[in-house]
């Protein structure tokens, strides 16, 4: 078992003949002896001569020239997102700012002239407020009484109250 670690650790190197002679003979023995770390070692040993048998890839002398001009090509057909976001805004700049401004003048129009409000409060002039709230009746408010002193008579009735 512990030549098992052992033999797994240096199996590469094993095999590039990178090991002293005793650990080779200590790897060698060990392959022989273990059916786990030999079947590990034929797979690698595989694997290493498969590689070796790959031959160069001959490339024509246009390959390169060919392909860099493909890659020009590409780059001038297809537009980046970069550019169609500079497009779009540098052409929609204007018309949002306007549109915003538009708007920020129709809301203070309307701020302005109570058009928000109307459908919350209703607005009563001084008598219509003392007659629905105070029970006041057109009568008594004709008379020479000003309206200063209904309200200054209202609130001492009020505070009498208390």
């Amino acid at each position: 078992m512990k030549n098992c670690k052992l033999t797994r650790k240096n199996l590469i190197d094993f095999i590039d003949g990178n090991v002293s002679e005793s650990l080779d003979e200590i790897i060698k023995r060990h392959i022989d002896d273990c059916d786990q770390c030999r079947r590990l070692y034929i797979r690698i040993k595989a694997v290493y001569s498969s590689v070796e048998e790959t031959s160069d890839v001959k490339l024509s002398p246009g390959f390169y020239p060919g392909l860099q001009s493909r890659i020009d090509q590409y780059e001038e057909e297809h537009i980046s997102l970069v550019e169609i976001w500079q497009y779009f805004t540098s052409k929609t700049r204007p018309v949002l700012t306007s549109l915003t401004l538009i708007i920020a003048i129709m809301a203070g129009y309307l701020l302005g002239h109570g058009a928000f409000a109307n459908g919350y409060a209703e607005y009563y002039s001084d008598e219509e407020y003392l007659t629905r709230y105070y029970g006041i009746d057109q009568f008594e408010l004709s008379t020479e009484l000003a309206l200063s002193e209904v309200y200054y008579q209202l609130l001492n009735e009020e505070v009498e109250n208390e």
